[in-house]
């Protein structure tokens, strides 16, 4: 990961050098998010964070403390990012992060246990967050879900937030 203030190679300067390409990138209150892999002492691609110097540069937190949670599709969302990751124990799900480590955690387990729900493609429209996931039934594919931001940040059960079957039919609106 590199900074420059525009000046070409003399105002430009290396903050972090990873295994991978970072990824993802996002800011969230003058902070940059991305999904990045340190290399096999980090254990894999994880959220990282940057300021601009190589102080304020590190991992954000460790979502999966046994491999890789693998972040992607990192997403603001008014005071917060979302983001699809793995942690190892619910499959790759929809997590929020305010920024900071003991902010980071599991929206909802979409599919019930180490099965994953593969939200991708998360967007946001006005007040809308939306994305596509599979809720395990084989039969009828992705579907599209919406969250409604609300001050209080208490997360719903999803079933309720489905909008649209991939082939177009309407559910719960």
């Amino acid at each position: 990961v590199f900074v420059s203030d525009g000046r070409g190679p003399s105002g430009t300067e290396i903050l972090e050098l990873f295994v991978s390409e970072p990824t993802y990138l996002t800011t969230h209150n003058g902070v940059v998010l991305f999904s990045a892999d340190k290399g096999s002492s980090a254990g894999g691609r994880e959220v990282w964070y940057t300021q601009g110097t190589t102080l304020t540069t590190g991992m954000l937190t460790d979502i999966n403390s046994g491999g890789s949670s693998d972040p992607e599709y990192l997403t603001t969302f008014h005071d917060e990012v979302y983001l699809s990751a793995d942690d190892g124990v619910h499959g790759r799900e929809v997590w929020v992060t305010d920024g900071t480590s003991g902010g980071t955690h599991l929206v909802a387990d979409i599919v019930v246990g180490s099965a994953s729900s593969n939200p991708k493609f998360l967007t946001v429209t006005h007040d809308l967050y939306m994305f596509f996931a599979t809720d395990g039934d084989s039969t009828s594919g992705s579907r599209v879900y919406k969250v409604t931001w609300s001050p209080d940040r208490i997360f719903p059960n999803f079933a309720s937030y489905k909008v649209l079957d991939v082939d177009g039919s309407a559910e719960n609106l």
